[in-house]
């Protein structure tokens, strides 16, 4: 199960896949719904995460850096309702983190 290490890391990074510009876009689809109540179709919105955020890839793993996270948005009626969010991507070293970032 992959989950973030706290709640404070869950909104945070939440608000960033929302406000992400693929975030935006589901926001302009989803208000774009006129459909009853539970028949809206969700939004999946994948982003990359800036700053130092964890997460863990396992119960009970090590924590590691988010690199990706997902959202699950859907309209209803008159609410956003964040269906789900979590991780999608860790970063797996440091030799890594120094090819997207340089160094």
């Amino acid at each position: 199960m992959v989950s973030f290490v706290d709640e404070h890391t869950a909104i945070s990074v939440t608000m960033q896949v929302v406000n992400s510009m693929a975030g935006q876009q589901a926001l302009k689809t989803l208000a774009t719904q006129k459909k009853s109540l539970y028949d809206n179709t969700s939004q999946r919105v994948t982003a990359m995460v800036s700053g130092e955020w964890y997460g863990k890839s396992g119960v009970g793993g090590d924590r590691k850096r988010i690199l990706e996270a997902r959202c699950e948005l859907l309209n209803l009626g008159n609410l956003l309702w964040v269906h789900s969010t979590y991780p999608r991507a860790f970063f797996n070293s440091v030799k890594e983190l120094a090819k997207i970032f340089g160094g």
